[in-house]
């Protein structure tokens, strides 16, 4: 997986994202409030919140590790 096709899924198809990683469910959920894409980052029971996509796929959330750190660690599936 790379950064633009992630980006691409994301962003621009609006899909949702779910892994596993470190035993734990994860995710990005996204929705749009008053034209402004927010990103909802979570694992297992955390949950982050973002406006920025590069924010959030930075965001060490996953065990001290970020999404671009996973991308070819983890399998993605979107919906």
């Amino acid at each position: 997986m790379t950064i633009d096709k992630l980006r691409e899924n994301i962003v621009n198809c609006a899909n949702e994202m779910y892994f596993e990683y470190d035993g734990k469910q994860c995710g990005i959920d996204q929705e749009v409030q008053d034209g402004v894409a927010i990103y909802y980052l979570w694992y297992g029971t955390q949950l982050k919140e973002h406006s920025d996509f590069d924010a959030m796929i930075n965001d060490p959330l996953f065990n001290g590790k970020a999404i671009v750190e996973l991308l070819d660690v983890v399998k993605f599936d979107f919906y």
